[in-house]
């Protein structure tokens, strides 16, 4: 009965990596570092593949894009520089990943 529960448990472990590869893509911002110079907005992906950015400001106006091909799953930066950017104004940004979007949000310093 012991030896039966090991090699149950050894086979349920080895599935987790087959589990994981069958999840949809999906993209998670992490976090959003704002400062005179430079925007950071740090995000995970769970595929390889290409990653866009679009930013607009407090009007809806486009005011920053960019794409870019990250060949493996993991985190990663998106690095924004600020001299566009008027400082107090809320900008909004979205990613797109995978045919899907995920939205956030900062104010400029």
């Amino acid at each position: 009965m012991k030896t039966l529960l090991i090699a149950i448990l050894i086979t349920l472990g080895s599935l987790g990596p087959i589990i994981a590869q069958n999840a949809p893509p999906r993209l998670y911002i992490n976090s959003t570092r704002v400062s005179a110079t430079v925007v950071e907005i740090d995000y995970d992906i769970t595929y390889g593949g290409f990653v866009e950015i679009h930013l607009f400001d407090q009007d809806g106006k486009k005011v920053w894009i960019k794409g870019v091909v990250n060949q493996k799953l993991g985190s990663f930066t998106f690095r924004i520089p600020a001299r566009p950017l008027k400082p107090g104004d809320r900008y909004t940004y979205f990613f797109r990943y995978k045919g899907s979007e995920y939205n956030g949000s900062f104010y400029a310093t």
